[in-house]
């Protein structure tokens, strides 16, 4: 499993609070800022590519300040 999948599998049950929602996109959806996106992305038949996005540095601070709050010793760190 990629980190990114790791990192989608990880986070997807965590609630983050009022300062971080999590918004699913959409047509026309408007994203507050900061946020968390959790993507997903069909290749091929069967396989799906998942991945977190987050919205600016911001909102990766705000997310490692909410898993420490949590008691969860994970270093977020910005990928490509």
């Amino acid at each position: 499993m990629s980190p990114q999948a790791r990192a989608y599998a990880l986070l997807q049950g965590i609630h983050f609070g009022p300062d971080l929602d999590r918004l699913y996109g959409g047509n026309g959806v408007v994203y507050q800022r900061p946020h968390i996106q959790f993507r997903a992305e069909l290749i091929g038949s069967h396989l799906f590519k998942r991945w977190v996005a987050a919205s600016d540095l911001v909102a990766l601070s705000l997310l490692q300040a909410r898993l420490i709050e949590l008691g969860r010793p994970i270093k977020i760190v910005e990928g490509s």
